[in-house]
């Protein structure tokens, strides 16, 4: 049942995309990718207000690393990466 509102949610996303640049690779990958690398500034938020500076950084740097992470978020186009996106920002 989540994969379907994911899934709206992913359309909603880009369609102005796709009317603006056309459908392509980069019109495809490029809005996971940042919204990514917006979930690991938005765990490095997350972390700085829970445990400080330096344990903020380290986390964020074993984020940006984890193959599981980077894979999910630059092959699967979107339900993860966006999942990703939405619990961090719902987690303040």
């Amino acid at each position: 049942m989540l994969m379907s509102y994911v899934g709206a949610l992913k359309s909603w996303i880009y369609m102005p995309l796709f009317g603006a640049f056309g459908a392509s690779v980069w019109t495809t990958r490029v809005p996971m990718l940042a919204a990514g690398a917006a979930s690991i500034w938005l765990f490095y938020l997350f972390l700085h207000g829970v445990a400080g500076k330096r344990a903020a950084v380290a986390g964020c740097l074993l984020l940006a690393a984890d193959p599981i992470y980077l894979l999910t978020t630059c092959f699967d186009w979107g339900p993860v990466a966006l999942q990703h996106l939405l619990v961090m920002g719902g987690s303040f």
